[in-house]
């Protein structure tokens, strides 16, 4: 689960750093989470994201860092987070890109359809 931080959905403030361009999400976020539970059972259902060792290793070791930042916290069971978040949530896999001698992991967040609800302004 992901530390509060940016927000990925809805519409994002102008940060005047960029021209500004507003366009809608292309899905509300109360869709987002009425879909949750199917994007769920196919992220749950995929295998891993890649089936080179060194990348799934590179994955992990990033991922452990983050746990240790406290960016994230987990591991969680499907069952747990019900729990802790109610019916209603998103799951996105992660997988790694190799960039040069670097792997850099990857949060899918188009195959949860987080990225469809978002909105820069």
């Amino acid at each position: 689960m992901m530390a509060p931080g940016a927000k990925l959905t809805g519409e994002t403030p102008d940060c005047a750093a960029f021209p500004s361009k507003s366009t809608a999400p292309a899905m509300p976020e109360k869709q987002l989470m009425r879909s949750a539970k199917w994007t769920r059972r196919i992220a749950l259902s995929k295998p891993g994201g890649s089936s080179d060792a060194a990348t799934v290793q590179a994955v992990c070791e990033a991922t452990c860092d983050e746990l240790k930042k406290a960016w994230l916290s987990g591991p969680f069971s499907e069952a747990e987070l019900s729990t802790i978040l109610g019916a209603r949530f998103v799951v996105s896999r992660r997988f790694g890109i190799s960039l040069g001698d670097k792997v850099r992991p990857v949060d899918d967040l188009s195959s949860s359809l987080v990225n469809s609800s978002f909105s820069a302004v």
